[in-house]
């Protein structure tokens, strides 16, 4: 039988010491193809064997085929299969056991461990009713321990994917996510509107609580492969982009590709380090926020070019001067 502390000792041969997380399920190591590789922001389950980094983005389902090698037994060890077929038919595994939370909301009497997730919920903003639209859950199964699921319906209404968010703040996986890869599903279609203006956020809860008619990417990234970037252009559906302020980069590679396909689209750059979730809670409405709401277009992208290329001229200028000795 395999155990976690040869998991342990196999990943940190290759990254080096990493951190455990409180849990002992999850560990924290660096990134190998990260500019700041100093940070331990690779996050590994040794459940799962899923990885993802928190600042550039590299990720995978099974840590063993990055780390393989001919002098250590990595096949065993993270359970690859050598004939595996990258073409993988995905099943939906949606936990059996799922209850919807808004039944608890003003309950005294239920159990301290759902009470927890119902607080979680009602601090984020999520009211009653909101955890009652989107039928926010949980499951007793361990992979769920301490989570709210957050169900995605299609736009016939059956179920396409879920997100089970942690509600402990030091566990490193904010999120454990159905197997089925995001560019095949529209997260929760059920709920737009494609006929009008779409506001693309990043994660779940941006969406539930973001502008009307908002849609998750479940991430910072989109293009022609994506279901959701597929319907759009059918549709010929206007779109507002507001991602968070350290993906700037990729909202403006997503503008430039959607401008390609003459579809309208307007940026909102965030400017601070919430995202769109807790701009709401803050403020209640998104009124001062869409106040620098701009359209996207060709001399945007170039200026956008042009201000990245002088900032870092300026920076390189400014250490060149600080570091000239007179």
């Amino acid at each position: 039988m395999i155990t976690i502390t040869k998991k342990i000792e196999v990943i940190e041969s290759f990254f080096g010491t990493g951190k455990l997380s409180s849990q002992g399920s999850d560990i924290a190591v660096a990134c190998p193809k990260c500019d700041d590789s100093k940070k331990k922001k690779l996050a590994i389950s040794l459940m799962s064997n899923q990885f993802h980094c928190w600042i550039c983005g590299f990720s995978g389902r099974n840590i063993g085929k990055t780390i393989r090698s001919s002098n250590i037994d990595i096949n065993s060890v993270f359970g690859i299969i050598e004939d595996e077929s990258e073409e993988e038919e995905y099943i939906m595994d949606f936990p059996k056991d799922f209850q919807v939370l808004s039944k608890y909301y003003g309950k005294r009497f239920i159990d301290p461990k759902v009470k927890r997730l119902v607080n979680y919920l009602a601090n984020r903003g999520i009211s009653q009713a909101i955890c009652e639209k989107y039928g926010i859950g949980y499951s007793k199964e361990y992979k769920f321990r301490n989570r709210v699921i957050i169900p995605s319906f299609d736009g016939d209404g059956e179920i396409n994917y879920y997100t089970a968010r942690t509600i402990e703040k030091e566990n490193i996986f904010k999120y454990v996510n159905s197997k089925v890869p995001r560019k095949d599903l529209i997260f929760n279609e059920i709920h737009a509107d494609f006929s009008r203006q779409i506001t693309i956020v990043e994660g779940p809860f941006d969406s539930i609580l973001g502008p009307d008619n908002s849609l998750s990417l479940l991430g910072s990234t989109m293009n022609e492969s994506y279901v959701l970037f597929q319907k759009i252009i059918r549709n010929n559906t206007p779109i507002r982009l507001i991602l968070d302020k350290d993906a700037r980069k990729k909202q403006q590679k997503i503008a430039n590709l959607l401008s390609l396909y003459d579809i309208e689209t307007t940026i909102v750059d965030l400017d601070s380090d919430l995202d769109v979730a807790d701009i709401f809670i803050r403020d209640g409405n998104f009124e001062k926020l869409l106040e620098n709401e701009y359209e996207w277009g060709r001399s945007k992208s170039i200026l956008s070019k042009i201000d990245t290329i002088m900032s870092g001229s300026m920076g390189s200028r400014k250490k060149s001067f600080n570091d000239s000795r007179y």
